[in-house]
């Protein structure tokens, strides 16, 4: 174990000193190098102090700390939230009224294309930094169907499907959550064309995303398992209920165990107009429903 914690906070050194000479302000000079500097020396400050803690009952005790701080580094300079600020049912309510005004705003409009971009934006930072803190951390199970956040156990399908219909999409709930990993997919790509990447590595999937599509909110189907794919910030994360770390999570998708599959069938969101203006309208998306045998 000490050799182990010796390695990480070697690599989290080596991260930090090698990373600064590449930062590059935005631009907005929002991030800049004292800002990455001052995030990283927070970031090693608490990871020292959870190394030297004598108060951990056994090794997993100590990961699950290790694991909260990772995710704080991440929500700092990613600006992604894993903290909740607002009562569910509130954020919900307040999406489905925004979504009210986006549509009016797009109805009337002679340049549909710049409010669709502005829809697309105001999506995925919803989802993101309101929907998604309620979730993180619910409990995972396989057949797990809670529909609210924090209460009972959630699978992977389940946690798509009741996010994706919390956002304000028109769809059933249930036949979705049940569908397999590829027709979920599908439905939300709103027709059979998903990608399918066949035989790749987990960091082939994360540079073909990177190399094809604007940054935005994805489904992938894999194998054995339904996930949200978010391309924020030129890196690609992983959001799921996993089975693996028992819960919802966030995690750089490269580096998840639950990212190695053979088959990825990539399904757009937000960089789907035609999914957008589905949402918009309230208009009802069909469960696609289609079964190939060895796919």
């Amino acid at each position: 174990m000490l050799y182990i914690a010796s390695s990480i906070y070697l690599f989290l050194s080596l991260f930090f000193s090698v990373s600064f000479s590449k930062i590059e302000l935005n631009e907005n000079n929002v991030q800049t190098k004292t800002d990455y500097e001052k995030i990283g020396a927070e970031f090693v400050a608490k990871y020292n102090t959870i190394k030297s803690a004598r108060y951990f009952d056994s090794e997993i005790e100590i990961n699950r700390s290790l694991d909260t701080v990772l995710n704080d580094f991440q929500a700092k300079w990613y600006g992604i939230k894993l903290i909740p600020t607002e009562k569910y049912s509130q954020i919900v309510d307040s999406i489905g009224k925004q979504r009210q005004n986006l549509k009016k705003l797009y109805d009337i409009s002679d340049e549909k294309d710049i409010i669709l971009d502005s829809v697309k934006k105001y999506f995925t930072i919803s989802f993101l930094n309101t929907i998604l803190p309620h979730w993180y951390g619910t409990e995972w199970a396989m057949n797990g169907s809670s529909q609210i956040p924090q209460e009972g156990f959630v699978g992977c399908s389940y946690f798509v499907a009741n996010t994706m219909y919390d956002m304000g999409f028109n769809f059933e709930r249930v036949k979705v959550a049940q569908a397999s990993s590829r027709n979920i997919a599908r439905t939300f790509q709103l027709n059979e064309n998903v990608v399918l990447l066949k035989s790749y590595t987990s960091k082939e999937v994360v540079s073909y995303i990177k190399q094809n599509y604007e940054e935005g909110l994805f489904i992938v189907g894999l194998d054995y398992h339904t996930a949200f794919i978010l391309y924020h910030k030129n890196e690609v994360f992983l959001i799921h209920s996993s089975r693996t770390r028992n819960k919802v999570a966030i995690e750089f998708a490269v580096l998840s165990k639950s990212f190695i599959s053979n088959h990825y069938y990539i399904g757009e969101i937000t960089t789907n107009d035609s999914l957008m203006v589905k949402w918009l309208n309230q208009d009802k998306i069909p469960t696609i429903e289609v079964f190939e045998f060895g796919k």
